[in-house]
């Protein structure tokens, strides 16, 4: 998201290289990286994945689980239930499109 290739910099590091750190790319429109959490349960279906990938500003939509799966509290990073990115064109678009795409998104438990 910030246009740096932090792999390539990191092995340039460990490789006893100094890398050449270039100012970032400033995008024309915020971006936020957001996380989803959803209470725990045995997950009957998903409801709204399409409709929130197909509206303009969602850059990336997953999950880590799918319907039949189990669902915990998430206890670290990894373990998280899922996550979006979006572009908007200012943050305050922004922080109400992010809710916009979490109202799309319904977790039906058996």
């Amino acid at each position: 998201m910030s246009g740096i290739d932090v792999n390539k910099l990191l092995i340039e590091m460990a490789l006893g290289q100094n890398p050449e750190f270039l100012p970032s790319p400033t995008p024309s429109s915020p971006i936020i990286l957001t996380f989803f959490e959803f209470p725990s349960g045995k997950v009957k279906s998903i409801e709204g994945i399409p409709a929130a990938q197909s509206c303009p500003g969602v850059v990336d939509l997953g999950f880590s689980f799918k319907a039949g799966d189990t669902i915990h509290p998430s206890s670290d990073d990894r373990s998280r239930h899922g996550y979006l990115i979006a572009q908007r064109e200012n943050i305050d678009v922004l922080d109400d499109f992010v809710e916009t795409i979490r109202s799309l998104i319904k977790i039906h438990y058996e």
